[in-house]
Parts: C-alpha cells; structure tokens; sequence
C-alpha cells in the first residue's frame, strides 16, 4: 500500500507513560496521521466486560491520552456491523481506527465520530482468495461432516467476502488435529482460476460461561452456559493476507 498511518509504541507498559523510547507503527491502507504513541486493543472481555473498569478507562483516555497525541485502535474479531451492535449496549469511546472481523477490515474514524472504510485494503485481500470455493469444499466434506458434524457459517461473517467462520463442539480431537484436517482439505482445491487458495487459519477455544460479551453464542442451551459445559472451537478462514495483526507492520527505530 502507498498510504499508511504512523503511530509510535509506548515504551511503558502503561498507557499514560511518557513516550520518550518507541517504536513506529504502521496501518496499511490507510491515510497519514500520526500519534505519540498507540493503543491497541481488543474488545470482547477485554476492554469491554465490565463497567466500572470501562468507564474508567473512558475518562482516563478522553481526558489524558487523545490529547497528548494517542491513537486509539480496536482490533478484534466482530465484524464491523457487530461493533456497532456493541456500541448500544456497553459506552465505549470512539476509536481512531477499528480494525474488525479478524483482520479483514479497517475502517477509521474522524473527529465528527463517522467511520469510513479503507477501500484499498480489499484489493489486498482479494489477491488467490475465494470464499466461495473454500466454504463449498468445508462444507460438502464427506470426511470432515463424519468426524465434526455438519459445518455451518457463522451469522457473524455472512456477507463478508473475505471470511468464512463457524463453530464446533469441542470432542475428543485436539486443536491440531481439527487444524490439520481443514488444511488438508482446503490445500486440495483451486479457486476458479486454477490457482491455489492462498489462506490462514484462525482456531480459538471458547468456554460455554454466562458473564462474556463474545458474540457467536445465542444459539447455545441456557443449560450448557449455566453447567460451563466444555464449550466449542471458534474456526475463521480467511485470506493470508489478512488476520488480526496483519495489518500492523512494526519497526524499531524512532
């Protein structure tokens, strides 16, 4: 990408420490604005969760940090419809770019609070990706239906492009082997180019518990959340070009 932002890393661990060691921070695709340092975060059970915490963290930011130069960035796995949805039910402060849906987009955010998409990371994305193909050949897998059950898209990434999510209960088969398992059968297609889908892979075990704000778990029993039952394997397929920390490229230096 020719356009980038610029941001530099505290050398602190905390947030409000004085810059005077870092290192820059780049955000591919999007347009030239530069901070003192970045905060980069995720949203669900993290900054978002508790509403004392939140709220603090709010006043702190707004009072001290964005006028001293910081950015702030959510990086997280909600879609950017998801986030909004976010929005009404917990106060969260804007943030200068969001960076949603498991890397897939970026939108930033101006002084007025509007959001506005970066069009040029899309480009990026596209390039030996087919979501089409990947999710017909997931999906219609008489050898992974046999050992996972049937295979259904998540609500979450419906009508993105560039990812394909869904979830599986957890059993008696480990990470990698379910990892393994999708690779092999995904590495075994082309798109319709006759090229070959150039993909990664996101796999995260998610715990059935009542007190969480991770979407993608309204159609579980009310039962297995109150039991904390074993829980399921979040799955995201995506470009390789794409994923939660892609689109930072870190350098030291000044």
């Amino acid at each position: 990408m020719s356009e980038s932002v610029t941001a530099s890393l505290p050398s602190s661990s905390s947030f409000l420490a004085p810059c005077r060691s870092s290192a820059p921070l780049k955000l591919r695709g999007g347009t030239e604005a530069a901070g003192r340092f970045a905060l980069i975060s995720d949203l669900d059970d993290t900054l978002v969760g508790d509403e004392d915490s939140l709220s603090s963290f709010n006043s702190v930011w707004n009072s001290s940090c964005r006028s001293s130069g910081g950015k702030l960035v959510f990086n997280t796995g909600r879609s950017f419809k998801d986030y909004l949805a976010l929005k009404k039910k917990w106060t969260i402060t804007a943030p200068d770019y969001f960076i949603g849906a498991c890397g897939t987009q970026i939108y930033s955010c101006d002084s007025d609070g509007n959001y506005h998409e970066v069009e040029q990371w899309k480009s990026t994305l596209d390039r030996d990706w087919n979501k089409t193909v990947v999710q017909q050949h997931v999906t219609n897998s008489d050898r992974l239906r046999s050992r996972y059950g049937t295979i259904k898209e998540k609500s979450e990434s419906q009508g993105n492009p560039f990812l394909f999510s869904f979830k599986i209960p957890q059993a008696d088969f480990t990470i990698d082997q379910l990892r393994e398992d999708l690779k092999r059968e995904i590495e075994a297609v082309d798109d319709h180019n006759g090229q070959k889908i150039a993909f990664t892979m996101n796999i995260a075990s998610v715990a059935y518990h009542v007190n969480t704000t991770v979407s993608g778990l309204d159609d579980v029993p009310a039962s297995l959340m109150a039991a904390n039952a074993s829980g399921c394997f979040f799955v995201d397929i995506l470009p390789k070009s794409a994923g939660k920390g892609v689109p930072f490229s870190v350098h030291s230096g000044h």
